[in-house]
């Protein structure tokens, strides 16, 4: 899936083209990050009462329902498969259980102080804890964008494109989280987002629709899903099929280090610049965002859904980096986020504390204290997704084996 660091959009980038455009001394800006070595997950046992006094601040049915498809989704695993979660094994079975015990509170305990006393009682309550210690990381957001599509080609128009035959997913994680085989074993990145940008999928047939604004298409590869929208009001659910293998690179941050924008530019006027260009001048400026997404037509009511084929529930499942904190698991965040009015205008930045899944991946969302909460859809939600980004704490917890 998508899933990401939605006010970056457009994620800086590895040498292309448009690095020409930077003014000398630059370059430096503009390298790809060292390959982020694997560590060890960091999860720690918390103390009890760790989140005694946080309020859930949504209605108690929604975290029942994300309860009840995340335990579907240990129910239809091998029960015998085993999970580590901060140093010890569960097996599939025993997080079922857990999360069928879970929701048997959430429907029987209303008070939220029996509820967080029993939580402590009966389960394992576990911290997302930096290396260093630190107990805080960052918490984003993301949406679920609508996209226009047209279903010809039309000059000027970015094809939306399907999954090419050669491209595997290699379970080594991200970047190289897909691939294409090479000879002699192992993987290589697929084409770039500028080579894409530049022809080379072109005549494969691939071609599932076309769209007006490359900066468009981006966010909705960012996001891992998005509605298709098309000119006589049908509707079509783009769901993530593959990414091409490269690394997710700011495009907004680029443009400001190669002082092609200001520095301390808003994400929205960011996605106003790109969209003022001209559809060449814009596809370039994006693909400096070497990272490329896939879809496929999942139909026209499908849900969004996340990295475990369940759907995502707004303001319940969260991103999460899987080499710290498993996926599967119920949890509780805090944190702090915006809220848009009716005009989806920020009218003000709101402490939240909350039952969440983690549910979701995200190729930007990594680290042990990190996570990108789904806010679900809406004009009010995009807004509210592009301006988060706040610190926050993360728990999660398994039933007492």
């Amino acid at each position: 899936m998508r899933p990401a660091l939605i006010a970056a959009l457009l994620l800086l980038p590895a040498r292309t083209a448009f690095s020409q455009n930077c003014p000398a001394g630059s370059a430096a800006a503009l390298q790809e990050d060292p390959a982020e070595a694997p560590r060890a997950e960091e999860l720690r046992p918390a103390p009890p009462g760790s989140i005694q006094g946080q309020l859930d601040d949504l209605e108690r049915q929604s975290a029942i329902d994300a309860a009840e498809r995340t335990r579907r989704y240990w129910d239809g695993q091998p029960q015998d498969r085993v999970v580590i979660v901060g140093g010890r094994r569960y097996e599939a079975r025993h997080l079922a259980k857990s999360l069928r015990v879970f929701i048997e509170l959430l429907k029987t305990t209303p008070d939220p102080t029996t509820l967080h006393r029993e939580l402590d009682k009966r389960f394992d309550v576990f911290e997302a804890v930096e290396v260093g210690g630190g107990k805080e990381g960052l918490i984003t957001g993301y949406y679920d964008p609508e996209l226009p599509l047209v279903s010809m080609a039309s000059p000027g128009f970015a094809p939306v494109y399907a999954r090419p035959s050669d491209l595997v997913s290699t379970g080594l994680g991200p970047p190289m989280d897909w691939g294409r085989r090479v000879s002699g074993g192992g993987f290589a990145a697929h084409d770039s987002r500028d080579r894409i940008r530049l022809g080379s999928l072109a005549g494969q047939g691939l071609e599932l629709f076309w769209t007006r604004h490359a900066s468009e298409l981006s966010i909705a590869q960012t996001q891992g899903t998005a509605i298709g929208v098309f000119p006589d009001g049908r509707r079509a659910r783009l769901a993530f099929d593959g990414s091409n293998g490269h690394p997710f690179r700011a495009v907004g941050k680029a443009l400001m280090d190669c002082g092609i924008i200001p520095r301390g530019t808003s994400s929205s006027a960011i996605r106003r610049y790109l969209k003022e260009q001209s559809p060449e001048r814009e596809a370039e400026l994006v693909a400096v965002n070497p990272r490329y997404a896939f879809f496929r037509d999942a139909g026209a009511t499908t849900p969004p859904t996340g990295a475990l084929g369940i759907p995502l529930t707004g303001g319940r499942s969260i991103a999460v980096d899987p080499r710290h904190v498993p996926l599967g698991l119920p949890g509780f965040l805090i944190s702090k986020k915006p809220v848009a009015g009716d005009d989806g205008r920020i009218v003000e930045i709101k402490p939240f504390s909350r039952f969440i899944f983690t549910q979701d991946v995200g190729s930007a969302i990594r680290g042990e204290v990190r996570a990108d909460l789904f806010l679900g859809a809406g004009r009010r939600e995009s807004e509210e997704a592009h301006h988060m980004s706040y610190p926050g704490r993360i728990w999660v917890f398994v039933l007492k084996s």
